[in-house]
């Protein structure tokens, strides 16, 4: 019983996955990933999916969930593929899906602000 209240415990942790420019990857819970010795100098990405865990290790999803992805990463400065005029591409987004509407919105409406007060890329 005690087995099975840790496991399910853990698998509501959120876990987040970094990409450094050199390779390097991280994963697991936030705490473990932010204060590792390993966490790259340059991030080139973030990934957090509120619903892998469960999902992954149990075949369960949950009813309320999200994805964020934020892209850090630079395109070449001599790329020539690329217009002047035309903003440079990114692939950052975040999704929010689930059945409760207030917790969809309350979710969708911190990430959206906590993005725009952080990140310009998102404007």
């Amino acid at each position: 019983y005690e087995k099975a209240i840790k496991t399910l415990q853990e698998g509501f942790e959120l876990r987040i996955s970094i990409n450094g420019a050199n390779g390097e990857e991280l994963h697991g819970p936030i705490e473990e990933v932010f204060e590792s010795a390993n966490f790259p100098d340059n991030v080139v990405s973030l990934y957090v999916d509120s619903n892998r865990v469960l999902q992954g290790v149990h075949n369960y999803n949950t009813l309320n969930s999200f994805t964020v992805f934020l892209d850090f990463s630079k395109p070449a400065i001599f790329d020539f593929t690329l217009l002047p005029n035309q903003g440079t591409p990114n692939e950052a987004n975040f999704e929010v899906q689930g059945y409760d509407a207030t917790w969809v919105n309350g979710v969708f409406s911190e990430i959206n602000n906590f993005i725009k007060q952080h990140y310009l890329f998102f404007e």
